[in-house]
């Protein structure tokens, strides 16, 4: 895969989507940004969201014992609470992509009025961040340089909950 990976214990307070804050505890979950250089056009580049959520659902799912459900534009649920979500943002020369992950594994915030939920609430058994990671990663790269567009849509539509 063309592109760069960096990823962190903990992810420090910060704006998500629509003016959200994420918030997270070290080492409590995986959190990650992977530096794309697709030569997409911009009106496809949301199939790169589809990509990642493919993988990290396919991914999760080897360890949890529910089904990941992904909820349009870029959110994971898992049993009714939020489990993760992505971020692409594009370089103002539209030259590269930043796509940005976050998954709850051992913990989830608490936040009221808002349910959430951690992978190791509902796996097999306790999931190691590393081989997560690697796995999704792996996924990632086969979705982002194998797969036609056609079947990403046709796959992300068949997870939408």
């Amino acid at each position: 895969m063309k592109g760069s990976f960096s990823s962190g214990s903990s992810k420090p307070q910060d704006e998500a989507t629509h003016g959200r804050q994420w918030i997270s505890q070290p080492n409590e979950g995986l959190w990650f940004s992977i530096l794309l250089r697709s030569q997409l056009p911009v009106e496809q580049r949301p199939h790169l969201i589809q990509m990642a959520a493919i993988a990290a659902v396919e991914t999760i799912e080897l360890w949890s014992e529910r089904p990941v459900i992904i909820e349009p534009p870029n959110d994971l649920y898992l049993d009714g609470g939020k489990l993760g979500g992505f971020l692409l943002e594009t370089s103002n020369g539209w030259d590269f992509q930043v796509l940005g992950i976050g998954i709850n594994v051992r913990s989830a915030p608490r936040i009221e009025g808002y349910p959430t939920a951690a992978l190791n609430q509902f796996a097999k058994s306790p999931v190691p961040l590393a081989e997560l990671g690697a796995e999704f990663l792996n996924r990632f790269e086969t979705w982002y340089l194998q797969a036609p567009l056609e079947a990403v849509a046709r796959m992300f539509a068949g997870r939408v909950g």
